[in-house]
């Protein structure tokens, strides 16, 4: 029993001395990068739906002038009159 207590001790000394200050650290640091994580992420998600809306541009004009949606789900399908 003496050599668990022992083993307790030795784990709790750890934590107390090496552990809890790295992990106050390592959150410190958190609460600091996430909001310059949140705000560099934003601008690449505009670029991307930018990019997104610049290739859907042209598919959007030809709908309304009754061109064919290629991605409605009609490919490989004839209509049959």
């Amino acid at each position: 029993m003496g050599k668990k207590e022992n083993r307790v001790y030795e784990i709790t000394g750890l934590l107390a001395e090496e552990i809890i200050p790295k992990l106050v650290t390592v959150r410190a640091e958190r609460r600091v990068f996430m909001p310059y994580q949140k705000a560099s992420a934003e601008p690449e998600r505009l670029r991307k739906r930018q990019a997104r809306v610049r290739m859907d541009g042209p598919l959007s004009q030809g709908r309304t002038q009754g061109v064919p949606d290629r991605r409605a789900g009609t490919r490989g399908r004839q209509d049959v009159s």
